[in-house]
């Protein structure tokens, strides 16, 4: 495998350079190459899984919504779900020493894609947060780096005319090795696609059985990763989505979109199953080629589709957990406020006037946490899991511990933390604003910890 790296988005550590997204129409990066390339060699991975595919638009039938709502099995799900793209061949516009210069506007339409998911402004992968597995992790968004996109790179070893599936197993999991021995964490959370060029049928089944699949391999240290086939979806035209939309760029989106998602909720498929219905269709397969809409997300417009949402039983293009403000029973003008919009941990969850912005709309999560709507990946805290009367609250990156789950009493209005069993309070019952939460004791009478439910 001759590796040319493109880019690469780092979380904002220390030394680390972090790499804004371009708006859309931006060039590519993969026309900024960052050299040298190193060779790497090909590993065989120990073992692949059946793929779980994406049907044709020309082969789905009827019964493709499946059998109800989608039930739980057993298996992980990704909470932080990150994309690495690796583009197959010297076919691409990726730099390598004998390219061909083809695909430009396809690797921008993808590289635009890839850097909107997981962002405060994609309103689709929070569908996919109600769905949990036995750890109690549930995916959270933003996601952790602020985007689903990592990074990408070209092999520039051309495929082969017709992939197997086993080849493809085994470039993904040389990608992922190669990562590794960059000195990167590849694991439960990670995703690779695999794209390769026009005129090549990865897999065998391209168009006539599949659009696209993912499926999952294991790496020589036993690592289990997800990864996705994505073939070169223009070829297939309007089969496999192309002008359905908006432009012959939409099949990469709507594919691409759906084996996203599923391999957030469904990482490894057929190995250790998380959610499918009863008849296997995951989260996209219920929602295939039905009521195709555009998507805005800061780095562009997309043709997506919905996914299916177990709240309402339906395919849905955004999330629909009920939000609302949380506000004092007796002085409904003060809301529960996340202090300053920041969206990151720590900042306090204060009292505040309210002003039906979305800092102050709030959603509660099947795991018993309180989140921010549609920003889900900071949940209410008690700080330093402390269960003193007065310990403060305040905003902090999910973490499924026993501090960020509250249980709503109607019948006396309290916000319990279950393990503490004590009580979200307005300290004081002072009304002045920027005053921030507090834990105490409950006195049902104290109209200060009287709250409306979302």
């Amino acid at each position: 495998m001759h590796i040319k790296t493109i880019l690469t988005a780092f979380l904002p550590l220390a030394g680390l350079a972090v790499i804004a997204s371009p708006p859309a129409g931006a060039t590519a990066p993969a026309h900024r190459l960052i050299p040298p390339a190193v060779t790497f060699r090909h590993v065989k991975p120990g073992k692949t899984g059946r793929p779980e595919i994406i049907v044709p638009r020309d082969l789905k039938g009827a019964g493709r919504l499946g059998g109800g709502n989608l039930l739980y099995s057993g298996g992980p799900v990704q909470q932080d779900p990150r994309v690495h793209v690796l583009f197959w061949g010297s076919w691409w516009t990726s730099g390598c020493s004998d390219t061909q210069n083809n695909g430009g506007g396809d690797e921008t339409y993808l590289y635009n894609l890839y850097h909107g998911l997981g962002t405060s402004s994609d309103n689709l992968s929070p569908i996919t947060s109600q769905y949990g597995d036995s750890a109690g992790t549930h995916p959270t968004f933003p996601t952790l780096a602020g985007q689903v996109f990592i990074d990408w790179a070209a092999d520039c070893t051309d495929p082969p005319a017709s992939a197997t599936d086993a080849q493809l197993a085994a470039e993904a999991a040389s990608y992922a090795d190669s990562l590794i021995s960059q000195g990167k964490t590849i694991g439960a959370n990670d995703q690779i696609v695999v794209v390769s060029p026009s005129g090549t049928n990865p897999g065998g089944g391209f168009g006539s059985s599949y659009c696209a699949y993912h499926n999952w391999t294991q790496l020589t240290d036993g690592t289990y990763i997800s990864w996705t086939n994505l073939p070169y979806i223009p070829d297939q035209g309007s089969n496999c989505g192309a002008d359905m939309v908006q432009n012959g760029y939409d099949g990469w989106s709507i594919v691409g979109g759906h084996e996203y998602a599923e391999s957030t909720t469904d990482p490894l498929v057929n190995l250790s199953t998380a959610w499918s219905d009863d008849m296997g269709f995951e989260i996209g397969d219920k929602c295939a080629w039905t009521n195709l809409f555009l998507q805005t997300t800061s780095t562009g417009t997309f043709a997506m589709q919905p996914e299916w949402d177990n709240r309402t039983s339906a395919c849905q293009p955004a999330a629909t957990y009920p939000w609302g403000a949380i506000k004092l029973r007796q002085h409904s003008t003060h809301c529960a406020d996340d202090f300053g919009g920041s969206l990151v941990g720590s900042t306090k969850v204060d009292i505040s006037s309210c002003d039906g912005l979305a800092r102050q709309r709030w959603v509660t999560y099947p795991d018993g946490s309180l989140r921010r709507y549609l920003n889900t990946g900071v949940c209410v805290n008690i700080v330093g899991h402390r269960t003193a009367n007065g310990a403060l609250i305040d905003l902090l990156r999910c973490d499924g511990q026993w501090n960020q789950v509250w249980v709503y009493h109607s019948a006396t209005h309290e916000w319990v933390n279950p393990m503490s069993g004590k009580c979200l309070r307005d300290p004081g019952y002072s009304l002045v604003n920027g005053k921030q939460l507090q834990l105490w004791a409950c006195i049902a009478s104290y109209g200060s910890e009287q709250w409306t439910n979302i």
